[in-house]
């Protein structure tokens, strides 16, 4: 009889198999991914393993990690059973799709309480969004408000910061192994101690802190920001790869200050000492330029709408940096070549593009970036400023709907 406790996993792409499947399989956790791609859940459930290439400018490792099983999200019957024994559940597959498994998980959460399992579970909300794990919580409420009881007393929403990186693969490496995973070894995983309702698992790269508001921001406001303000510089410089952007001399220094900035204001903030997230920048500005990673700047700037949200990591992080009384000249310049960032496939450049054009460029920034009081009138007259600087400078990007 199989005794090893059972991780279901929410998304079985990226960040799935790419690092929460590998935590887990290592601890000797069995692993079942629940996904919507079929061919994907007929792969896994036929080899039961698959490859994870870890690699860095110095080695390369693989690992063939399994075995596993997968499971289809449309599967009701069999995702309800998977569920309704799970000792421990992860969702990795997106902020925008948490809304469309919500319905999922809480059927799949009744189907625990109908058969009577009345231990604690708890979900690592893997998502890249401030106060994901209260998000997904009301997203299962709203879907079957008769969970409630159970929600509050039994099941945990578990905070954590993602933060190896996961590019996407080449259509040439899918051909030749469909379920390779290529990341770099980076394993650390953060997570919120306040949001376990049971045991913390014995999974050793599991680092639980609280308060866990800090790591939240420390993401967002200086790695996944770093990354974005790589990818939309060393776009409009012509680099492929945030590898190749980062190595260039005047970029990394504009990264790198714009980074120090956000961990300074961090710093004082929550009162830490910026010692720490020096070496934290220090250390991100290393794992940027991993060139065997091959991760694109079209990836990494993917989705700058989002990007320019207001709590996202462009704005946030400028709002941060005002705050704490210094002035962002190097982020602005960041912002506004986001705002150009219009590489072809993007899902949301056409609308940011046709929001510039309605809008213009400083009632965008009012509405949609959160930067509409009165202190930020310079701030976005500078960003317009440097738009029109960049267009000038790069006369190929298209300009006409600004």
């Amino acid at each position: 009889m199989n005794n090893k406790p059972l991780m279901v996993v929410f998304g079985g792409g990226n960040i799935g198999r790419g690092f929460i499947g590998q935590l887990f399989l290592q601890a000797d956790y069995d692993v079942v991914f629940i996904d919507a791609a079929e061919f994907l859940v007929n792969e896994l459930n036929r080899v039961r393993f698959y490859t994870l290439q870890l690699v860095s400018n110095e080695q390369e490792q693989k690992l063939q990690l399994g075995p596993v099983s997968a499971c289809l999200i449309t599967d009701t019957e069999q995702v309800n059973s998977i569920v309704a024994r799970a000792d421990i559940m992860a969702t990795a597959v997106g902020v925008p799709i948490l809304p469309h498994i919500a319905g999922t998980l809480a059927g799949g959460l009744r189907a625990r309480e109908d058969a009577g399992n009345t231990d604690t579970l708890d979900i690592l909300v893997c998502e890249n969004k401030l106060g994901a794990g209260d998000y997904l919580k009301s997203l299962i409420l709203e879907a079957d408000p008769n969970l409630d009881k159970m929600l509050s007393s039994k099941i945990g929403f578990v905070e954590t910061s993602i933060g190896r990186m996961v590019p996407v693969l080449s259509e040439q490496d899918r051909k030749q192994d469909p379920l390779l995973i290529r990341s770099e070894p980076y394993s650390e995983l953060p997570v919120d101690a306040a949001g376990f309702r049971g045991n913390l698992p014995a999974v050793s790269s599991l680092k639980p802190f609280q308060p866990f508001h800090f790591y939240h921001e420390r993401k967002l406001f200086i790695h996944n920001m770093g990354h974005a303000v790589t990818a939309y510089l060393g776009w409009l410089a012509g680099a492929a790869t945030i590898a190749e952007a980062i190595a260039m001399p005047r970029l990394r220094s504009l990264v790198e200050e714009i980074m120090r900035q956000s961990g300074r204001a961090l710093a004082v903030k929550y009162q830490v000492d910026y010692t720490q997230l020096e070496d934290h920048i220090q250390d991100l500005l290393s794992r940027f330029s991993n060139q065997k990673l091959g991760d694109t700047v079209v990836r990494v700037g993917r989705d700058p709408l989002r990007k320019l949200d207001a709590d996202d990591r462009l704005s946030g992080a400028l709002r941060l940096i005002i705050e704490n009384e210094e002035e962002p000249y190097q982020l602005t310049n960041a912002i506004a070549a986001a705002m150009l960032f219009a590489p072809d496939g993007d899902p949301t450049a056409p609308a940011l593009q046709k929001m510039l054009e309605e809008q213009g460029i400083e009632a965008l920034l009012e509405k949609h970036s959160g930067l509409g009081d009165t202190k930020y009138d310079r701030w976005r007259r500078q960003i317009a400023a440097q738009v029109k600087m960049f267009q000038a400078i790069y006369p190929d990007i298209d300009k006409n709907s600004i």
